[in-house]
């Protein structure tokens, strides 16, 4: 028996007094799932507020998108009610989501925060005294450790001393609701932090930044506002100029406000001089990749409409991201998905071009690149780089 906090209760009346029900809808149409638990939000609710009762599959089912919100004329927080839910339901389960999916992304987070995958590059002080370190993510570093180093040398071109850290932020363990499992991983990751002395994170993962500033003590600054400040190679700039290509930039859910990000990628976009195609559903208005808030393990149909939505929306083929996990999730819809750090590091891309292989649709080669990210991060400390 699950006995839901004051919180979610509260927030289930608001959307059960406030709901305009079947006069409005209009986040009916924007959620790939909630067509699938009754007619309108506030009927959905109502046997949270009249008996306590919620279907953990509805809760967990939610991507945590916003977009409800976003469309809601009663500014409703759908999203924020299913994720706090997600806790109570959790504790009750002995401190584990019930969805049997989130079994895999339990052992996920178990490599994730173990020795073999993690690395920290102390960093040295830059021209500023300020201690630096760069965090990729663990999608990019399970996709493309070689990226991950490139970025981590012009980094230290310009900011001297940057060191690195690979761990998972835990944003897999909070989203499956296990809070106190979550406090404890993420602790790890900021005892690494303070003892490499690091005054700041550039992060290249906006979920990752997310985690961070919530519940981090350690100031963060996304890469993708770094480096319009510090420039790009000056031979990567301009290489897209004779390109026929025509790409659309996916913006991940986690920048739907932060303008300063978004602006960023689309100013490298200008940098490399590829062309771009704007969707309407970008910037706040973005939808989903359909990763979101673990739906993939936890309600996998979900995922699969939330990626088929996307895609629908996207005005080209051919997809620019910024997010690993955006990119895989695209890529196995059947998207032709770049990473952002594909077209700044890897070679011109043109009309008809494939993009590269999604690796983490394979969970051995996953595993095994972040392993060797791990190692060349190691070795770049060792050599001084």
């Amino acid at each position: 028996m699950v006995t839901y906090d004051n919180v979610v209760l509260s927030m289930a009346c608001e959307v059960v007094d406030s709901c305009l029900g079947q006069s409005c809808r209009r986040c009916m149409a924007e959620c790939p799932m909630m067509k699938d638990f009754g007619p309108y939000p506030g009927e959905i609710l109502r046997s949270l507020t009249e008996r306590g009762s919620l279907d953990p599959l509805l809760a967990y089912s939610c991507n945590h998108c916003g977009n409800c919100t976003l469309v809601c004329p009663r500014d409703l927080p759908l999203g924020e009610l299913f994720m706090t839910a997600r806790k109570d339901i959790a504790a009750a389960n002995h401190g584990f989501s019930p969805m049997p999916g989130h079994r895999s992304t339990d052992f996920h987070q178990f490599f994730g925060f173990s020795k073999p995958f993690t690395a920290k590059v102390p960093p040295g002080d830059s021209l500023e005294g300020k201690r630096v370190a760069f965090m990729a993510g663990c999608s990019l570093s399970s996709s493309s450790p070689d990226e991950v180093g490139l970025t981590l040398q012009w980094l230290r071109t310009r900011i001297p001393g940057t060191g690195a850290v690979q761990k998972c932020c835990g944003l897999p363990t909070s989203d499956m609701g296990q809070e106190a499992l979550f406090r404890k991983r993420f602790a790890s990751l900021q005892k690494d932090l303070d003892d490499m002395g690091v005054d700041e994170v550039i992060v290249a993962c906006q979920n990752c930044k997310a985690i961070l500033d919530r519940y981090g003590t350690t100031p963060t600054r996304s890469l993708w506002e770094v480096l319009p400040e510090i420039g790009i190679p000056e031979e990567c700039r301009g290489k897209g100029r004779d390109s026929d290509i025509v790409f659309t930039i996916h913006d991940s859910c986690p920048t739907r406000q932060d303008k300063m990000v978004q602006d960023g990628i689309r100013w490298l976009m200008e940098e490399l001089e590829y062309r771009v195609l704007e969707a309407e559903a970008s910037r706040e208005k973005t939808r989903c990749c359909g990763a979101g808030g673990m739906v993939a393990d936890g309600n996998p149909a979900v995922k699969d409409e939330a990626v088929r939505m996307r895609l629908d929306s996207l005005p080209s083929e051919n997809i620019v991201v910024y997010c690993g996990t955006c990119r895989s999730t695209l890529a196995a819809g059947g998207g032709k998905v770049w990473h952002i750090l594909d077209l700044l590091f890897g070679p011109v891309v043109y009309a008809g071009d494939e993009p590269p292989e999604n690796v983490l649709a394979s969970t051995r080669q996953a595993w095994t690149n972040r392993y060797l990210c791990k190692n060349s991060l190691e070795t770049y400390w060792k050599r001084g780089y």
